[in-house]
């Protein structure tokens, strides 16, 4: 069974809802590196909406370390530094990698022995 290849980095994922009230779909670096852009992620389901602020929060913190954060109030995020962690980290977002899939228990694909 072949499977579409899908980057969680890049694919259009996340809902997000714009500052003219139309929902978008963005990857990851994108909501992160344009969040001044979205008034938040349009999601109605409260654990999604919390799983993906969680994730994305994650990642900014891995991408942008322990700098000043209190000069992101207002402003843009570190484009720079997320473009570097999805640059190092890429091959690590692959849904339906062999070896490391994203977020996903392999021990749980149908095809599993047991």
């Amino acid at each position: 069974m072949s499977r579409k290849a899908h980057n969680a980095l890049d694919a259009p994922w996340i809902p997000v809802l714009c500052r003219d009230r139309k929902v978008e779909h963005v990857g990851i670096r994108d909501a992160l590196v344009n969040a001044h852009l979205y008034t938040g992620v349009a999601e109605s389901s409260p654990t999604v909406l919390v799983s993906i602020y969680r994730l994305l929060l994650a990642v900014l913190n891995r991408a942008a370390g322990d700098g000043d954060r209190a000069k992101w109030y207002g402003a843009t995020l570190p484009q720079e530094a997320i473009d570097q962690y999805c640059v190092r980290w890429r091959d690590r977002f692959w849904l339906f990698h062999p070896d490391r899939p994203f977020m996903q228990v392999p021990l749980l694909a149908p095809d599993a022995e047991e």
